[in-house]
């Protein structure tokens, strides 16, 4: 059944987190999930990517495999230099269904430093 809204997702969070991690500015969280094709995501949430939205980075079969993702997203992100890009992956229902009509929704964002965030709020350019 497709379940584009995660019914019942946010109310039983504690039992289907896997680890979840802050790192710096990031939030690095690994989670069962009933909405996509594999049972197991982590997301990272960031400021200097997708405008600080979620991002779906890997998705896995089992829980072992999610907690060792895990653990290398972690790492990615506990060194000095970031990643430049981050690629969603995110496999729910909804993203097959749109998919399977030529939309494509599998995006990757490009890191957007702090300085050059600073920058352009400073500079009074508007976002077109």
């Amino acid at each position: 059944m497709l379940d584009i809204f995660g019914s019942g997702m946010t109310e039983n969070y504690d039992q289907r987190k896997v680890d979840n991690t802050k790192v710096g500015d990031a939030v690095i969280d690994t989670c069962a999930i009933t909405d996509s094709a594999k049972p197991y995501e982590t997301g990272i949430q960031h400021p200097e990517y997708n405008d600080g939205h979620w991002i779906i980075v890997e998705t896995y079969d089992t829980e072992e495999e999610a907690r060792k993702g895990h653990k290398r997203w972690v790492k990615a992100f506990s060194g000095k230099v970031l990643p430049n890009e981050l690629t969603d992956r995110n496999e729910s229902e909804f993203e097959n269904l749109a998919n399977s009509l030529g939309e494509t929704f599998h995006k990757t964002y490009k890191r957007v430093s702090e300085s050059s965030v600073s920058k352009f709020l400073r500079s009074g350019r508007k976002i077109k």
